[in-house]
């Protein structure tokens, strides 16, 4: 019942947001006065490792006819590591739950904790509960879904701390033992204090997988996403809120083994977020170059 996963690789740490503008209008009592906003808008290359342990114990608690059920148990990390330590990224934490397995479905429940560490310094703790769910059938059509609801407890600052609410369902097909086509809608909702990080967010994503020659697997990706603020400031003379375009494309090389089982992948992804102050409105590109452990 004893399992790990590994990747290590080369990313862009830092700010990689070009935003459209560095000054803000904002509303003083019906007074309009420009302020410059003090942006870091230098990126460089980091280290990024990210793994999983996980152990699983078959029990004998089950819920209707064939389902098998196990306890697991999971640690997990994720960690950017730049020369320039006021990028380093260090998330750790761990899950444990039970996991029920049927003939067509699966489905697990776990209480989940982790903290976040920026720049060498606690930032955040998070303590939460996570849903999964899986209904496959025989033709390679399935049904997934994911639910979280968590407390937020920021080290930095009071208005920080509050809930963070995270859903998701969609559909996968299997075409033709080559690949897959799947559409998910989801949702994310923080409440807080602090009127800029205090949202709902909804979004729809559309999502393949496709194995070509020499190889290789493509897995693209596009999404669209909506993000409105409930409180904005009264501060500000226009509407913050988001609408966000985007893809992504992860290309894996599957015939190629280094060490103990890692292959190579590279990931691209460009977002385009468009608010209703031009200061909030930003293009954004990410690129990853990963070995992952595959077995």
């Amino acid at each position: 019942g004893f399992d790990w996963d590994l990747s290590l690789g080369l990313t862009n740490a830092g700010n990689s947001r070009d935003y459209d503008s560095d000054t803000i209008l904002l509303d003083f009592g019906g007074l309009i006065r420009p302020a410059s906003l003090d942006r870091d808008t230098s990126s460089q290359l980091a280290v990024r490792a990210t793994g999983t342990v996980s152990y699983r114990l078959p029990i004998g608690v089950t819920f209707g006819d064939n389902v098998t059920s196990s306890l697991f148990v999971q640690g997990f990390f994720d960690i950017i590591e730049a020369s320039n330590s006021n990028y380093d990224d260090y998330t750790a934490g761990a899950r444990t739950g039970l996991r029920f397995t049927g003939e067509n479905t699966t489905y697990s429940v776990a209480p989940v904790y982790y903290q976040r560490y920026l720049a060498g310094e606690h930032y955040e703790d998070n303590a939460g509960l996570e849903l999964t769910f899986e209904n496959r059938t025989g033709s390679g059509f399935s049904v997934f879904g994911q639910a979280s609801y968590a407390n937020v407890n920021n080290k930095t600052a009071d208005d920080l701390d509050g809930t963070l609410g995270q859903a998701q369902i969609g559909i996968r097909q299997s075409i033709g033992g080559t690949g897959s086509i799947g559409l998910s809608l989801f949702y994310e909702g923080k409440s807080v204090d602090f009127n800029l990080d205090n949202y709902d967010l909804y979004g729809v994503r559309l999502l393949g997988v496709v194995d070509i020659p020499f190889g290789l697997t493509l897995r693209p990706s596009i999404f669209f996403e909506k993000k409105g603020f409930p409180e904005p400031s009264p501060l500000f003379t226009g509407n913050p809120d988001e609408e966000s375009v985007g893809a992504r494309i992860r290309i894996e090389k599957n015939d190629l083994f280094i060490g103990d089982g890692f292959s190579p992948f590279l990931e691209l992804s460009h977002r385009r977020t468009k608010s209703g102050i031009d200061a909030f409105s930003y293009s954004e590109t990410e690129y990853e170059f990963v070995l992952e452990r595959r077995f």
